[in-house]
C-alpha cells in the first residue's frame, strides 16, 4: 500500500509496538493454532510450503522463518514488536532453520 510515512517511522512506529492491523494478530493466532494441530498430528513443525493439504499453513510457516531472519539481520519485522510470538513458536519446538536435505549422487 501506498502511505505518506517513511520508512524511518514505519519502524519507529513498530519498535514501540503499534498494531497495523488487528486481524492480522488474530489471524497470527488462528495460524499458531493450526500449526499446534499439526504438531499434533505429525510429531514436528515440519510444514512443507508446497504441500497441496497443508498449503495455507505451510506458507505462513515459511513467512515466519521469513519474519524471523528479517529480524536477526536488524530489519523491519513483524517479530521485532512481538517476541512472544518467537517464544510460543520455540515452545512448540518451531525450527528456525530447515533441516538439509541429503542429495543423491547418481554415481
Amino acid at each position: 500500500r501506498k502511505t505518506s510515512l517513511s520508512q524511518n517511522q514505519i519502524e519507529r512506529m513498530e519498535k514501540i509496538g503499534f498494531v497495523w492491523s488487528i486481524n492480522k494478530q488474530q489471524n497470527w493466532a488462528e495460524m499458531f493454532n493450526q500449526l499446534e494441530d499439526y504438531r499434533a498430528s505429525h510429531g514436528n513443525c515440519l510444514v512443507s510450503a508446497n504441500s497441496k493439504k497443508y498449503s495455507k499453513i505451510g506458507r505462513w510457516v515459511a513467512q515466519q522463518r521469513h519474519h524471523y531472519k528479517r529480524l536477526i539481520l536488524g530489519k523491519s519485522s513483524p517479530m521485532s514488536t512481538d517476541t512472544d510470538r518467537i517464544q510460543k513458536l520455540e515452545e512448540i519446538g518451531f525450527a528456525w532453520n530447515l533441516p538439509s536435505r541429503k542429495r543423491s549422487t547418481n554415481s
